[in-house]
C-alpha cells in the first residue's frame, strides 16, 4: 500500500525508579497517500512520541511503522519532520539553509537553484502578505524542510 501503516505501536519508557510510563498502547493507523490527519490531545497524551516514532528517531516497544511498504527502521530522507523551535543552522543565511537539504542529497546545482528560487519567492510571498518577522522566520524552517521533498512531513 501506498501511504503509511501504523501497526498496533505501543510505547512504554521504562524509569531509573524501576517504574515505567505506557506512553502509547495498540495504536493503529492507515493513511494513505495524499491524505492529511491531524493528531489532537492534551500534553503529555503521547503525540510526539508518536511522531517520534514514525519518523524513525524511536523505536516502539511493540508494533511496526510500515512506509510506503517498508517497514520505518530508523530516520529517512523520505520523511520530514518540523520541530516546534526553529531547526535552522543559525550561521547560513536563508537561502544556505533551503539549499542545505538538496545539496546533501546531492541533487544537481541547477536542481538547487530551481528549488531555492522557488521556496525562497514563495518565503517573499508569505512574508509581504503577513508583515510579521516572527512568521517570516518560522516560515523558513518550514520551507527548508520542504526543500528537501519528503515523502512525509
Amino acid at each position: 500500500m501506498k501511504g503509511l501503516s501504523i501497526e498496533n505501536i505501543s510505547m512504554r519508557f521504562d524509569l531509573k525508579n524501576g517504574s515505567s510510563v505506557q506512553a502509547l498502547k495498540d495504536v493503529s493507523l492507515d493513511i494513505k497517500e495524499g491524505e492529511i490527519i491531524t493528531v489532537l490531545g492534551p500534553s503529555g497524551c503521547g503525540k510526539t512520541t508518536l511522531l517520534n516514532i514514525i519518523a524513525g528517531f524511536l523505536a516502539p516497544t511493540e508494533g511496526k511503522v510500515v512506509l510506503n511498504d517498508q517497514i520505518v527502521l530508523g530516520p529517512g530522507a523520505d520523511r520530514g519532520m518540523v520541530f516546534q523551535q526553529g531547526a535552522l543552522f543559525e550561521w547560513m543565511n536563508v537561502q544556505q539553509n533551503v539549499a542545505f537539504g538538496p545539496q546533501i542529497q546531492l541533487v544537481q546545482l541547477l536542481q538547487v537553484n530551481v528549488l531555492l528560487f522557488h521556496f525562497v519567492q514563495l518565503l517573499a510571498f508569505l512574508s509581504s502578505e503577513v508583515q510579521m518577522q516572527h512568521f517570516a522566520e518560522h516560515s523558513s524552517t518550514q520551507i527548508k524542510h520542504l526543500a528537501e521533498k519528503p515523502f512525509l512531513v
